[in-house]
């Protein structure tokens, strides 16, 4: 008779195989993330199961993209002078790039798939950990709207030349 890991994945939140993160159980509140090492041990066995029947497939996935400026990039990082535009950044990296480059990430406040612009009026530099609250965080909409300011207000000061052309607001 042969396992069924199933049980098992799904009490330790492991059951989708596509997932990439583990899904909140409700027993388990407010520190999902916490796991007993009999858990982690458990879990580890169903992933290496799991990664032998899986290792070296591939999903095929069909995606559109939005064409992207390269110069609304450049001019963005060339606007934040190697700084998170975020004014409440609490720690962006002090290590750089291969390239010596800092480590930051151009972020459209307002997303492109909502009808955000790529263009420099609504674009950020943001350091990592500041693009995952962005992104991810509780406080993202707030965030997001502090950001917008910071990006129009830079966009007309640091290079921008005027007002920023129309475009959606939050």
């Amino acid at each position: 008779m042969r396992f069924d890991p199933a049980p098992l994945l799904a009490d330790v939140g492991l059951d989708d195989v596509e997932s990439a993160e583990p899904r909140a159980r409700p027993d388990r509140a407010p520190e999902q993330w916490l796991i007993t090492a009999a858990e982690y041990e458990r879990g580890c066995r169903l992933v290496e199961e799991q990664e032998s029947r899986t290792h070296g497939r591939r999903v095929a996935r069909t995606t559109h993209s939005p064409v992207r400026s390269r110069a609304a990039r450049y001019l963005v990082l060339n606007r934040s002078q190697g700084r998170c535009e975020n004014p409440g950044c609490t720690g962006q990296p002090a290590d750089v790039t291969d390239r010596d480059h800092p480590i930051l990430e151009v972020d459209h406040v307002v997303d492109l798939a909502l009808g955000g612009r790529d263009h420099p009026s609504q674009m950020v530099a943001l350091c990592p950990n500041c693009h995952a609250v962005k992104t991810r965080g509780r406080t993202r909409e707030t965030l997001r709207e502090t950001l917008l300011k910071v990006a129009m207000e830079r966009h007309v000061t640091g290079g921008g030349g005027g007002a920023a052309p129309p475009g959606p607001v939050l």
